[in-house]
């Protein structure tokens, strides 16, 4: 009798066990239904009546499971091979914010695109007006960007303790935004939401001076609002395309505290000027401390790039994945690539590694606020 009971308790305890589980399984794929379908569309509310749609380029392939096989499988293999922290370094570029409304620079299709150059904005003031005049209506769109799916996938692995850092050749400030710690974000090319003046260095931020611009242009008025908006999502990092004869009447911005002779430049490495040296100095330590490199969105065109996976692959023989839309520069040195959509085949990846309660804790105190 003794046995027959505790037989049927073991058997009660079993089937409570199973239930359990099960709850948890629907409970995670709950969650992850949710997400996808807030995801599905690429789009991001910016206000009420107003949605900041996705920049895709066209042509863009959506990745299948053998894509996301390949990525696990390359992952797997590296950590194993190197049978240390199991981490991976992540450099990231434009194609991870298409998404969130920001246009890249060089996808198949894109549209050819001349951004101004370091030398040309400091050597010249009718540069600096045309530059400001442009991204004075250009960041009021950008600044509305929201995270998108890769950004939140990144975090969701450095809560996992997957990452090393990332290296991100952007200046929107999105992976932080989505949640990836301050602490493993290097900012290759700057912050735009930023503002430093080359006079004095003091740092601004860019919301302060967007409001002294539209002091100083209370009479200024470019195109229509549909014409902004064509514009912007046709032209990279929020630059909006203005005529010559709005350009001349535009008062670009000063320094506070230098006066209106000060030159203020955006926190951002423009064409031709060099990366600051903490900044590679950083990159290059998370790099050392990595088992792999996972290149996202990104043709390494740049220097300040490629050199980092070119000593990654020579140097330290890590293994190099890249996931881009279109070549790259490092296509060479790649042990796979991927051309597929980052943010879809990112958001598998990081469905197979994140446990459920990992995830939840994570969307509870993380995800909600950039929904």
């Amino acid at each position: 009798m003794i046995i027959w009971c505790f037989v049927g308790h073991c058997l009660q305890q079993t089937l409570c066990r199973r239930k359990l589980i099960a709850k948890y399984h629907e409970t995670w794929r709950n969650l992850l239904t949710f997400l996808r379908k807030s995801y599905s569309t690429g789009c991001h509310s910016t206000k009420e009546g107003d949605i900041l749609e996705s920049v895709y380029p066209s042509g863009l392939k959506s990745p299948d499971k053998y894509d996301r096989l390949a990525v696990l499988q390359f992952l797997e293999k590296s950590f194993k091979r190197r049978a240390s922290h199991g981490k991976v370094c992540v450099i990231s570029g434009a194609g991870i914010s298409t998404e969130s409304g920001i246009p890249d620079y060089r996808s198949p299709g894109r549209p050819p695109h001349k951004p101004i150059t370091h030398d040309q904005f400091v050597s010249s003031a009718a540069y600096r007006r045309r530059y400001w005049a442009r991204s004075y209506v250009g960041y009021e769109r950008l600044s509305k960007a929201k995270p998108g799916k890769t950004h939140v996938s990144l975090a969701v692995l450095d809560q996992l303790g997957l990452l090393s850092g990332n290296i991100s050749q952007n200046v929107d400030e999105l992976l932080s935004a989505g949640g990836v710690n301050d602490s493993r974000i290097v900012e290759l090319h700057g912050n735009i939401h930023r503002v430093m003046c080359l006079e004095c260095g003091l740092k601004i931020g860019r919301d302060v001076i967007q409001l002294q611009m539209r002091e100083l242009n209370m009479e200024w008025n470019p195109e229509s609002e549909e014409q902004q908006e064509r514009s912007i999502f046709e032209r990279p990092d929020g630059d909006y395309a203005v005529t010559e004869e709005l350009v001349n009447t535009f008062y670009p911005p000063f320094c506070f505290r230098c006066g209106r002779n000060s030159i203020l430049k955006p926190d951002v490495v423009f064409f031709g000027g060099n990366v600051p040296k903490e900044n590679a100095l950083r990159a290059r330590q998370f790099i050392e401390q990595s088992d792999a490199i996972l290149v996202l969105g990104s043709s390494l065109s740049t220097f300040s790039a490629y050199g980092l996976v070119q000593r990654a692959s020579s140097e330290l023989s890590l293994p190099i994945c890249i996931i881009n839309y279109g070549p790259t520069r490092a296509d060479h040195l790649a042990t796979l690539k991927l051309d597929v959509d980052t943010g879809h085949l990112m958001f598998q990846v990081c469905q197979h590694y994140a446990p459920e309660h990992i995830f939840r804790n994570y969307f509870d105190q993380k995800f909600q606020h950039i929904l």
